[in-house]
């Protein structure tokens, strides 16, 4: 007997020139970064690949759940950032815990999800399930 999969209904997340750029202060100056929101949930953010493709991430931190809007660096590998609150590096396409900070027990993958282009221009996650 072959078993139905179940797939999450896809998320239209808008137009990128929608997604809403995050300044981050490092009481200094202001710098760009590497996440934006999307006006429509607080559940995703969008960060790019190596290769400047978009993506879906969650937009807490599957460490300790900090918030990545204000916790989110760019790390020095393209595709990559780091959670500042423990300085653990994340790729992006994947998820994948690349880096952990000496002393951490283990960290899980982020959350992080293809997007697809529709005609209309906008983007949709496919596979995410909104709690």
């Amino acid at each position: 007997m072959r078993r139905e999969r179940y797939m999450a209904k896809p998320i239209n997340v808008g137009r990128s020139e929608d997604w809403l750029q995050i300044d981050l202060f490092d009481g200094k100056k202001f710098s760009p970064s590497p996440v934006r929101r999307i006006p429509t949930t607080d559940e995703v953010l969008i960060a790019y690949t190596a290769d400047h493709c978009p993506r879906a991430i969650s937009a807490r931190c599957p460490h300790l759940g900090v918030p990545l809007a204000e916790y989110a660096r760019p790390w020095e590998r393209p595709g990559t950032i780091i959670c500042s609150a423990h300085q653990c590096v994340f790729d992006i396409r994947t998820g994948e815990p690349l880096a952990v900070n000496q002393g951490s027990e283990s960290v899980p993958c982020l959350g992080s999800w293809a997007l697809l282009p529709q005609g209309d221009g906008s983007w949709v996650i496919e596979g995410f399930e909104e709690e």
